[in-house]
């Protein structure tokens, strides 16, 4: 079995990249999403059409977020207690949480029977994607693919 679909990608620089396919609208704001080119009309836009899927939302958020460790203390529980008298020596550091939300509708009720078993791994490899391609563009030359 081999198919194929196409989907509408939205991105908020260091906030949210959205993708949406079949009948999904973005869920972003005009005003968010005015620098995007305009969409073809609905009846020549491809990611528009019930292919394999009928609905797809995928979401990545974005949120940055200053993390300070423990003191060693916490690490151990009979002392615990002690988080209070003292702090960690090493300094804070500034980390950005990512969050992944994924829904999906297959037009094809033979796909959705199939796909139950293979959600979690689509999930698992999108992951395993977002985090390859953020340690590329950490440790080399950024390039738009």
């Amino acid at each position: 079995m081999s198919e194929q679909f196409w989907s509408r990608v939205y991105c908020v620089p260091e906030t949210v990249v959205e993708a949406v396919s079949g009948r999904t609208e973005t869920s972003l704001s005009a005003e968010e999403i005015k620098h995007h080119h305009e969409r073809p009309a609905a009846d020549q836009d491809p990611t528009r059409k019930d292919t394999v899927l009928s609905k797809l939302s995928t979401r990545w958020t974005l949120r940055p977020y200053h993390y300070k460790p423990p003191p060693p203390s916490a690490t151990h529980p009979s002392t615990t207690h002690k988080n209070h008298d003292e702090t960690n020596p090493v300094p804070g550091q500034d980390r950005t949480e990512v969050t992944l939300q994924i829904e999906f509708q297959f037009a094809n009720p033979m796909y959705a029977a199939l796909s139950s078993a293979a959600a979690p791994r689509v999930a698992d490899k999108m992951i395993e994607a977002f985090e390859k391609r953020v340690k590329s563009v950490i440790e080399g030359p950024a390039s738009v693919r």
